[in-house]
C-alpha cells in the first residue's frame, strides 16, 4: 500500500498514527527516532516531558514510515503556523 507524492513513494499511515502526528505537531513537539537492532520508533519530543512513541516498526520498514510521517508532520506544523498568523 503505497501512495505517490510527486516523484517519491511514501507509505500510507494508519489514521490513528496520523491523528497522533497532527496532535503532537500542533502542540509544538519535535519528531525524533529511537533505533535498535530489532525495532525502530518515531517519537514526539518536548523539553521537560517524556517522549511519546507515535509508531514502531521493523528497521526494514522504518525508512518509508518515517518519510511518510515527516511529510505529515511538516504539513501539520505548517497548519499550526498559518492558523496563528490569522
Amino acid at each position: 500500500m503505497k501512495r505517490t507524492y510527486g516523484v517519491r513513494n511514501v507509505a500510507r499511515l494508519p489514521k490513528p498514527v496520523l491523528d497522533r502526528i497532527r496532535r503532537y505537531a500542533k502542540e509544538g513537539r519535535q519528531p525524533g527516532t529511537r533505533l535498535s537492532s530489532d525495532s525502530c520508533s518515531l517519537l514526539a519530543l518536548a523539553f521537560g516531558q517524556l517522549p511519546v512513541v507515535i509508531v514502531r516498526s521493523s528497521p526494514k520498514q522504518f525508512r518509508d514510515i518515517r518519510s511518510a510521517a515527516m511529510v505529515e508532520w511538516s504539513r501539520a506544523a505548517g497548519l499550526k503556523r498559518s492558523s496563528r498568523s490569522r
